[in-house]
């Protein structure tokens, strides 16, 4: 009898011989993918990281984790997601047009409360949220949170790296602490009008602040 169940045993594990190709991993943060393969969409693919980059998309989990399928909260151009609900997008824009760097289904934020505020510091351009202020006696760091009716002086609070024109708060407004002096040195105009569609940017690097 041993003779006909090697036989049997035999045919049995040659029918078992899955196809490699065929067989779909998962990935993500905390599991990488094997040599050759990179984390396209949540899957182990053949390509390189450039090309899971183009496929699509990156934004942050509430975990910290890459997700890949999250929609961008920019219309165009280069942009930057800063935690799972914001994303920082940079680009001109005249008076009237600040809110059209975002996404449909996406506004300009109105607080920091859902914006990674440490990575967007990180950037090199500045990004304004619409939280505006204005300061008194030539000192910026004591910007006061709210609208200012006079022409000068305005500031808008947002997050980013810039150096040239933007101080750091004592107070928080809207949760941000970093606010751009709005000046015409700086690339900004906001002499137009005391409010988010009165303000004008001519820095490509800087732009605005998305959220959902």
């Amino acid at each position: 009898m041993r003779a006909p169940l090697m036989g049997f045993l035999f045919v049995l594990s040659s029918c078992f011989n899955p196809d490699p190709s065929r067989i779909v991993i998962s990935c993500d943060a905390q599991h990488a993918c094997l040599n050759g393969q990179s984390c396209i969409g949540g899957r182990c693919l053949d390509g390189s990281p450039s090309d899971a980059a183009a496929a699509s998309d990156q934004g942050s989990t509430d975990q910290g984790s890459i997700d890949m399928l999250a929609p961008s909260g920019c219309v165009q151009g280069q942009r930057f997601p800063l935690g799972a609900y914001a994303w920082a997008c940079p680009g001109t824009f005249n008076q009237g047009q600040a809110r059209s760097l975002c996404a449909a289904g996406f506004q300009v934020c109105t607080d920091g409360a859902r914006v990674d505020l440490a990575a967007g510091n990180s950037l090199s351009g500045f990004f304004i949220a619409d939280a505006r202020g204005y300061y008194t006696g030539g000192s910026q760091m004591f910007a006061i949170c709210g609208p200012e009716p006079a022409a000068s002086n305005r500031v808008w609070f947002g997050a980013g790296g810039r150096v040239a024109n933007v101080y750091t708060a004592q107070t928080a407004c809207q949760k941000f602490t970093k606010l751009l002096d709005c000046q015409p040195r700086s690339g900004w105009d906001c002499f137009m009008g005391n409010n988010l569609d009165g303000t004008k940017n001519t820095n490509a690097s800087d732009g605005v602040l998305c959220c959902r």
